[in-house]
C-alpha cells in the first residue's frame, strides 16, 4: 500500500511541478522573442464567464485583433498573452487598463521559430503568477512527501 502511496504521489508532485514550470517558462520565453510593430484592427474588453461551486462570475480581458509583417509577409492574430487567464480581471477596469497599454504600445512579441506565433503583451496578473509558484511548491512539496513515505517504507 505504501508503494502505491509513493507512485500517486510522485506522479502527482512531479506532473505538478512540471505544469508550473512549462506555464512559467511559456512567459518567460518572450525576452527572446523578435520585437515588432503591430496594427491593431479592433480592440475591445471581451467577457466570459466561468462557473464556481452554483455561481457564475463575469471575467473581463482585452480582445484585440491586430497584424504585422515580417519578411514580406503578413501575419494576424489575436493572441493577447501566452497565457489567456493571466489577462483576465474581476474588474473591467483592470482589463480596461491592460487594453490601453496595449492600444498605446503597438508592439508585439513573435516567435523567431514560428512567425505566425505572437503575444501582445508579457504581462501575467500577479493571481496568475502565484498559481505557477503554488504548483511548482506544492509539486515540490508533494515529491518530497512520497520520497519520505518510500523510505519510510523500506525501513
Amino acid at each position: 500500500m505504501k508503494i502505491i502511496a509513493f507512485f500517486l504521489l510522485l506522479t502527482l508532485g512531479i506532473g505538478m511541478f512540471f505544469r508550473g514550470w512549462l506555464i512559467y517558462k511559456k512567459t518567460m520565453r518572450l525576452d527572446k522573442w523578435l520585437k515588432v510593430t503591430v496594427w491593431i484592427s479592433s480592440a475591445e474588453v471581451g467577457t466570459i464567464q466561468e462557473s464556481a461551486v452554483n455561481v457564475f462570475l463575469d471575467f473581463y480581458y482585452p480582445k484585440v485583433n491586430y497584424s504585422y509583417e515580417l519578411n514580406g509577409r503578413r501575419y494576424e492574430s489575436d493572441s493577447v498573452s501566452p497565457d489567456f487567464k493571466g489577462c483576465c480581471f474581476s474588474s473591467q477596469k483592470d482589463a480596461e487598463e491592460l487594453l490601453l497599454y496595449i492600444k498605446s504600445d503597438h508592439t508585439a512579441y513573435v516567435n523567431p521559430d514560428n512567425l505566425s506565433e505572437s503575444f501582445l503583451t508579457k504581462f501575467v496578473s500577479l493571481e496568475r503568477k502565484a498559481h505557477y509558484r503554488g504548483l511548482l511548491v506544492s509539486g515540490s512539496l508533494v515529491t518530497v512527501i512520497g520520497i519520505m513515505i518510500f523510505i519510510m517504507a523500506a525501513i
